[in-house]
């Protein structure tokens, strides 16, 4: 995979994601994997020669009361996945614990995302200077709850806004047990 995929790819084994939402309820996310895949050159398939896909893997957990008894609720999610092929694509498909809303899977070439990050208006978001709106419509034409979603390119996933006015934020990005957003 080239730097120009990879650039877009800002999360580490380890890293820790603390999102907070307008009604002030936690969502933390461990990054657990990070996994690169290549298929090999098909001489007979009509899709691109060669590709390689990376994807990102996390795991939500909460503590639940219930009844007097606590259970441990956890979901193996997937955040991001990034192909590198003749027409390289990023497809941002992190989703919520214990969500109703309808959470899409936003697929944009590496291309686009160059285009807007370049042309369009940067978000200052707690002194991170390189956050872009990217709108929430999912690539499949299925209707979601997201209206947009805020980038950063050395941070990833930002902000979360929804139709109804609700959002999830980031609060805390945790590397090596510091917090990066502290040193922006």
């Amino acid at each position: 995979m080239k730097e120009k995929e990879l650039e877009w790819q800002p999360y580490k084994i380890g890293d820790v994601l603390v999102f907070q939402s307008d009604l002030d309820v936690l969502d933390t996310i461990w990054i657990k994997e990070i996994s690169l895949y290549s298929n090999p050159k098909d001489n007979l398939s009509p899709l691109s020669d060669y590709n390689e896909i990376l994807f990102v893997n996390g795991e939500t957990s909460s503590s639940l009361k219930n009844s007097g008894a606590n259970y441990k609720y956890e979901k193996f999610i997937t955040l991001l996945k990034v192909t590198a092929s003749d027409k390289s694509n990023i497809r941002l498909m992190l989703s919520k614990k214990n969500s109703t809303i309808n959470y899409p899977e936003i697929s944009l070439t590496i291309d686009n995302l160059i285009e807007i990050f370049e042309n369009e208006p940067k978000i200052n978001f707690f002194n991170i200077s390189d956050v872009i709106e990217i709108n929430g419509k999912d690539a499949s034409g299925f209707v979601s709850d997201v209206k947009t979603i805020w980038w950063s390119k050395k941070l990833g996933y930002v902000k979360y806004n929804f139709k109804d006015n609700s959002y999830w934020e980031i609060k805390k990005f945790i590397r090596n047990g510091e917090n990066l957003l502290e040193k922006q």
